[in-house]
């Protein structure tokens, strides 16, 4: 008796105007004028200024994610920009080799249900520590420029990752971070922890 019911609910939505969703041709051609850049995406940036205009005080409250994932290594041509993708490049400096990792930032909102990426890196090699300091310090600054109040800092404890709050004297007594009067909680992924 269910499985008749769920048959007549099916051919309802798929004859009712409401759910109508628009073609794979249109949504191709909205996406393609959505501007993807590599480090600190200056658009996701100024969306973010606007979002938090909009927004109350805790509201504003979130946590900056974190991750460095591996890639399966191809370069593609992109008709849209006229340039192959697919090569170590932090949006400043290309280099010749092909990335097999990503560096990802992304921002989730602690009272309000909202999430953004707002920054990746293609590497070819595991990222040193110095550099993905680099990395979150100038995405907190972004972050705070739109006013947005970045709370707490979550990552996995990968090497990299490790090295890098040991030295911006993270420590297990002391697991934050400060940071123009602002104190960061840092957080290793709770999947992780052994």
């Amino acid at each position: 008796m269910r499985w008749r019911y769920i048959i007549r609910v099916r051919s309802a939505i798929a004859s009712c105007d409401v759910f109508r969703l628009p073609s794979a041709s249109s949504l191709r051609r909205w996406v393609q004028h959505i501007r993807i850049e590599l480090g600190i995406n200056e658009h996701v940036i100024s969306l973010l200024r606007l979002k938090a205009e909009s927004l109350s005080g805790r509201d504003r409250s979130c946590v900056l994610m974190m991750d460095e994932m591996f890639l399966k290594t191809c370069l593609r041509y992109c008709k849209l920009r006229d340039t192959v993708v697919g090569f170590d490049d932090d949006g400043e400096i290309k280099s010749p080799k092909s990335s097999s990792s990503v560096l990802i930032f992304m921002l989730r909102g602690l009272f309000a249900n909202w999430k953004h990426c707002v920054g990746f890196v293609l590497t070819s090699h595991a990222l040193q520590a110095d550099n993905v300091k680099t990395y979150l310090l100038d995405t907190l600054f972004a972050v705070e420029r739109v006013g947005l109040s970045v709370r707490a800092v979550v990552s996995d404890q990968g090497s990299t990752f490790c090295k890098m709050f040991d030295s911006l004297g993270i420590t297990s007594e002391k697991p934050w971070l400060e940071l123009n009067n602002n104190v960061i909680c840092v957080f290793p992924d709770p999947p992780r922890i052994c």
